[in-house]
């Protein structure tokens, strides 16, 4: 058994300490084996309340291997498709405060290049919030031999559904949408975004890792091993046939400083719907800078009005819960039922996810590299609202 953490601010904050251990130990018992079933090698968790930290532990190492690191509070992750709401949606909301963008506006409007069926039907809206049409997923480097083909292909694509009918999460829609960025403001999506928002939040350990090498790479935890599945062993054949970021592999295929997602890799590691690298503690920045109405430690990032409408549900009724770039709590999601009502959050493939209740203010971080060394481990997907209705259930006042 485990010894106790000491969790000097949680009763002080309205926590239950007997209570937040339970929830603490759900999340180390994950990575420990206990009760049959590992469901990642380690994790980082962090839970913040009223600006104060409450937990900030590591448990586990960072991969399965005989020399594997302890895994640590700094650890860096590989966020995925939490890269949506932390970079892509926020370089969308400064282009819309800057006057640069409209949100209304069809795509084509900024990129005419996007010659696909019903360009002029599909709004900057419709790709923030999952509703156009676009398919989730589709391997673009496998029609592509470098960057600019992936690009091209992407401007060809077609709505599967009728546009603005029901969210359909894609992939593809923030792939565009990045581009939109690079198109708009004339320079690369890392660099937009780390002026706008890393910089200014003091992110030091936050980027496109493929780019920016921000971080020592032992830092790094490592995710899936390219050759555990079909769609991996085509990429890993792509990367030898183009001679990209094999250095950011291990011999044996397993990534380790290039992004998990196969089309984000093939769009140079930085890409709209995933490529962002992070540490716990920077996450929890970012999202303190959202219930703080878009000021962090005096610096504004985004304005009130925006935060407020980032976190409004525009998809009721449509299949899910959707701000712009952002999940809203709803049934049979990552939520749980005890976390409020105005909860909002994002999880990523590889293993990572982020809530945050201001009704409660409170900011929830926990970061796994799930993936290692394969996807077909999915226990995490029902632990995590299992471990967050403890961790909200452990809360008194």
């Amino acid at each position: 058994m485990a010894t106790d953490l000491v969790f000097s601010n949680a009763e002080i904050q309205g926590f239950d300490v007997a209570r937040l251990q339970h929830a603490v130990d759900l999340v180390r018992k994950g990575c420990s084996g206990e009760g049959g079933c590992r469901s990642y090698p380690g994790a980082v968790l962090l839970i913040v309340r009223r600006g104060v930290e409450i937990v900030h532990e590591a448990f586990g190492f960072r991969s399965y291997d005989s020399s594997a690191q302890p895994m640590t509070r700094d650890t860096v992750f590989d966020v995925a498709s939490m890269s949506k709401p932390i970079a892509t949606t926020s370089a969308i909301l400064r282009l819309m405060e800057m006057g640069e963008i409209n949100l209304d506006d069809p795509l084509q409007r900024y990129m005419p290049g996007f010659a696909g069926a019903a360009g002029n039907e599909i709004s900057l809206m419709n790709l923030l919030t999952h509703t156009s049409g676009l398919p989730g997923w589709v391997p673009v480097y496998t029609r592509a031999d470098g960057r600019d083909d992936c690009v091209q292909f992407m401007c060809s694509l077609t709505p599967e559904l009728v546009v603005g009918s029901q969210v359909e999460y894609s992939c593809m829609g923030f792939i565009l949408l990045g581009l939109l960025v690079e198109t708009v403001t004339g320079e690369s999506l890392n660099t937009f975004a780390r002026r706008e928002l890393f910089d200014k939040l003091g992110m030091d350990d936050t980027g496109y890792y493929a780019t920016e090498r921000f971080a020592e790479r032992a830092r790094l935890a490592p995710t899936e091993r390219r050759t555990a599945c079909e769609r991996g062993e085509e990429l890993w054949a792509w990367l030898h046939k183009t001679g990209q970021f094999l250095d950011l592999h291990t011999e044996d295929s397993v990534a380790w400083g290039a992004v998990h997602d196969e089309d984000a890799l093939a769009m140079g590691g930085v890409s709209g719907n995933a490529g962002v690298f992070s540490t716990a503690a920077d996450i929890a920045k970012f999202a303190q800078m959202y219930l703080g109405n878009g000021y962090y430690n005096g610096t504004r990032v985004l304005s009130p009005a925006t935060i407020e409408l980032a976190t409004h549900n525009f998809t009721a009724g449509m299949g899910d819960n959707r701000g712009l770039g952002w999940q809203l709590k709803g049934p049979n999601t990552s939520f749980g039922s005890l976390i409020s009502d105005r909860a909002y959050g994002h999880t990523g493939f590889t293993g990572t996810a982020l809530w945050i209740d201001p009704d409660r203010d409170l900011i929830v971080v926990l970061l796994t590299n799930r993936v290692h060394e394969t996807r077909e481990n999915e226990a995490l997907l029902g632990l995590r609202p299992r471990f967050l209705n403890a961790a909200v259930a452990s809360i008194d006042k």
